[in-house]
């Protein structure tokens, strides 16, 4: 299982030189990809994710019936 006869060679292996390679211009690559900032999650997941969250937290709001320290520790945990 772990005596591999074949030795581990690098297919394209390129002898280091001491020289760095020539710099990749960006009109050679091609325009760049927008980024994704949504986790490629659908809208209606992060909807109901934040209606249970407004939904978790007026329930401990009501449920310390509203005391100040209460109410600042809530912000706190919004925020």
């Amino acid at each position: 299982m772990f005596e591999d006869p074949r030795p581990f060679v690098f297919d394209n292996a390129v002898p280091l030189t001491g020289e760095r390679p020539a710099e990749v211009s960006a009109a050679a690559t091609g325009p760049a990809q927008p980024e994704h900032r949504r986790f490629e999650i659908p809208g209606a997941v992060w909807v109901g994710m934040v209606a249970s969250y407004a939904v978790f937290f007026a329930a401990i709001t009501t449920a310390t019936g509203g005391s100040g320290h209460a109410v600042f520790a809530i912000v706190i945990s919004i925020l």
